[in-house]
């Protein structure tokens, strides 16, 4: 019976246990998700899916357990819109990386590794941003790596490694490369830019990745200006000047910095058709000079420091024309403020003409008996002459000062502004885009480098303009010659192309616009490097300001006065008509009514 019994136990605790299997094996098993996918995913949204920037997921040394994952969970996350292709790769590989990325590593010997072999490929125009994971990544990992890529790669190559997750115990850090901060100047540090808690599945700050470069601690950061192409001039003191230095010292005040320069004169240019053997023709090269970095060639922009690369097209503006005697009278005021006074001086005309076509007795309420020239007075008054034959009545002498008062407040402002156009050198605008000297019908010969950046611009304008390629051995770097019998004196330049570590955001565009330094006319994109900012074909206005031309709105309180004295003049002047008429009318009933008696 006991035999019985365990066999009844021992199979009810068998059927027990296969029945727990098997519907262990039915019931669904919980998703396990990576924990790098979900900011990994909002990496990818704000690198890449939100400014469509194409990019290849990269596994170094083959699949592993968290990029596989993280593989598996993308079409779920992001659908990969903008993924190209994923490459799996040994550590034996070589390849030149002209792609923005996500670099997955099973270990930090194969990320030492990778960084020896690859390539980056820069494109001015397809700026590289890289994700990087590396399985047991620490930050000391990270901060022991750092000085062998800063000893072993340019400062340009190191910051395109950009983002860098590191698993912590409750999260990911996100972590990147920082050329200025508060302890260093032209030294990379390791910066964390924001936490991920996986616990919470949320960063710590909801921009994901906050802007890098608030500011550059006051760093000294050098100029180097390159005499030799064409673009600004030395003062008297044979230091460099310009639109570019104002730029560049507006920048200064915004960024944090101080600056210097370094002056490289370059004479390789003169004896050149259309250059003046006996003027400089100047380029302002601006950079930031990284001290531990050496350079063989100037023109080797490329591979000159990480803070500033800046590549540009150059076209070479002369000295001003001048404006005419005839020109510097219209200037003072623009066309709305001319419409304007004119339209006042044609009211007066008209009215006078009017009222010469009513009564004697009308004629005389106006103007009284003494005034015979009405219209030659107006003209008198504008001019500042005096008046002889005053109105006999209060109303025409009230109208009268009321349009002395605008004549002096208009006649002053225009003298005032008018001797500043006649004792300075005013000298009519350079042309500050291109459209203005297809329109001009100027003459560009580019070096061979540069005709596959101007085809673009060019290729509408074929008909309108002889595009020639000159001293493709000896001219290689970016240049043109405008127009070469007018080389007389260089005074600016026009359209360039800046790829430099500044934060132009809303604020500081509003502050050079309203300093008078650029015009809003350019297109920013944000350019991968250091969160860098991207700004194409900006405007940089002319340094030397003219005296300002009056508007409308300059004159508006004076014409406000002026037209507010005419109302309450129009007012007395028809209160006292009517009292007039009505005493006129009191007076003959009173008579009327005397004669009767008598």
């Amino acid at each position: 019976m006991s035999n019985y019994i365990s066999n009844f136990y021992k199979s009810t605790i068998s059927i027990l246990i296969l029945s727990t299997s098997v519907l262990s094996k039915i019931a669904p098993q919980p998703v396990r998700k990576p924990a790098i996918a979900q900011p990994l995913n909002d990496l990818i949204d704000k690198l890449f899916v939100q400014k469509g920037t194409h990019f290849d997921i990269i596994l170094y040394g083959g699949y592993f357990f968290e990029a596989t994952d993280v593989i598996d969970e993308f079409p779920s996350l992001t659908g990969l819109k903008y993924a190209e292709k994923i490459i799996v790769t040994s550590p034996s590989w070589n390849h030149i990386m002209s792609k923005s990325a996500i670099l997955f590593f099973p270990h930090l010997r194969f990320f030492m590794k990778f960084s020896l072999q690859v390539k980056l490929q820069r494109l001015y125009h397809n700026p590289l941003r890289f994700i990087v994971y590396c399985a047991n990544m620490q930050v000391n990992d990270l901060q022991m790596i750092s000085k062998p890529f800063y000893l072993n790669m340019s400062p340009g190559q190191i910051t395109l490694y950009e983002y860098f997750l590191i698993q912590s115990q409750i999260g990911l850090e996100l972590i990147t490369f920082e050329w200025f901060t508060e302890t260093e100047c032209n030294y990379p540090m390791i910066i964390s830019m924001n936490f991920f808690n996986t616990n919470l599945m949320r960063w710590k700050n909801e921009l994901i990745i906050p802007e890098k470069f608030r500011n550059f601690h006051g760093c000294m950061l050098t100029i180097g200006v390159t005499v030799g192409r064409m673009h600004t001039a030395l003062d008297e003191k044979n230091r460099p000047a310009g639109p570019s230095i104002d730029l560049f010292k507006a920048m200064a005040t915004l960024g944090n910095f101080t600056w210097n320069y370094q002056l490289m004169v370059n004479d390789m240019y003169r004896g050149m058709v259309g250059v003046p053997r006996n003027g400089r023709i100047i380029d302002i090269q601006i950079y930031f000079q990284v001290p531990r970095v050496a350079f063989s060639r100037i023109t080797d922009i490329m591979h000159l420091t990480t803070p500033f690369i800046e590549e540009r097209v150059s076209f070479v503006l002369t000295e001003a024309e001048p404006y005419s005697s005839y020109e510097k009278l219209l200037l003072p005021f623009d066309t709305l403020t001319w419409i304007f006074c004119l339209t006042i001086f044609l009211c007066a005309f008209t009215c006078i003409f009017v009222i010469n076509l009513t009564s004697p007795s009308m004629q005389n309420l106006v103007y009284g008996q003494k005034v015979t020239t009405p219209a030659l007075n107006v003209i008198g008054i504008y001019f500042g002459s005096s008046q002889i034959k005053l109105p006999f009545e209060n109303f025409p002498r009230i109208i009268l000062v009321t349009f002395i008062l605008f004549c002096l407040v208009l006649r002053t402002a225009y003298q005032g502004v008018l001797f500043e156009m006649v004792a300075g050198d005013m000298r009519k605008p350079l042309p500050k885009v291109i459209d203005d000297l297809y329109k001009m019908n100027y003459t560009i010969s580019v070096g061979e480098d540069l005709e596959e950046s101007l085809n673009e611009t060019i290729s509408f304008e074929r008909s309108y303009q002889k595009i020639l390629r000159l001293y493709q051995n000896h001219f290689p770097t970016s240049g043109g010659f405008l127009k070469e019998d007018l080389y007389s004196f260089i005074s600016g330049f026009m359209m360039f192309h800046f790829h430099f570590l500044f934060e132009l955001t809303d604020v500081t565009v509003q502050a050079l616009i309203t300093g008078g330094i650029i015009q809003h006319s350019f297109a920013m994109e944000e350019f991968s490097m250091n969160h860098a900012i991207y700004a194409e074909s900006i405007t940089v206005l002319n340094t030397k300001q003219k005296p300002k031309v009056l508007t409308v709105d300059d004159l508006s309180y004076g014409f406000t006065l002026w037209l507010v004295a005419l109302m309450i003049t129009l007012i007395v002047f028809l209160l006292e008509l009517t009292a007039f008429h009505l005493g006129m009318r009191s007076y003959k009933i009173l008579r009327h009514r005397v004669c009767k008696k008598v």
